[in-house]
């Protein structure tokens, strides 16, 4: 359970990343864990629905790999392009992204695949 909390740690940390790159004028962030999952949820107050939101989702929406799982956690926050939030997507299971009324909302699933 350490390691997860850990990944959840690099998870919301990159996610946080994108809030502040669209100069959100409030963010919002909880991870809960459950039994079997964590969920990281941001949430940023902004006027516009940012242009690259399209792409923002495709890439969350890579799907996992636990193969590269390592790999792909060596490399969350040591680049500044977008095509880095595909490491989100290799390192979670599912993403919902949603624009609505001036807030951005991001959530990001994440199973527990060995439990100890």
């Amino acid at each position: 359970m350490l390691e997860e909390r850990r990944k959840a740690e690099m998870i919301s940390h990159e996610l946080l990343r994108y809030f502040f790159t669209q100069r959100t004028k409030g963010i919002q962030m909880s991870i809960v864990f459950e039994d079997n999952q964590f969920v990281v949820t941001v949430q940023g107050e902004m006027a516009n629905s940012p242009q690259d939101l399209e792409d923002f989702t495709w890439l969350l929406s890579v799907e996992r790999d636990p193969d590269l799982d390592e790999y792909a956690e060596g490399l969350v926050g040591t680049h500044h392009e977008a095509e880095d939030f595909a490491l989100l997507g290799i390192m979670t299971d599912k993403a919902e992204v949603d624009f609505t009324e001036g807030k951005l909302t991001v959530k990001l699933y994440r199973a527990f695949l060995f439990q100890k």
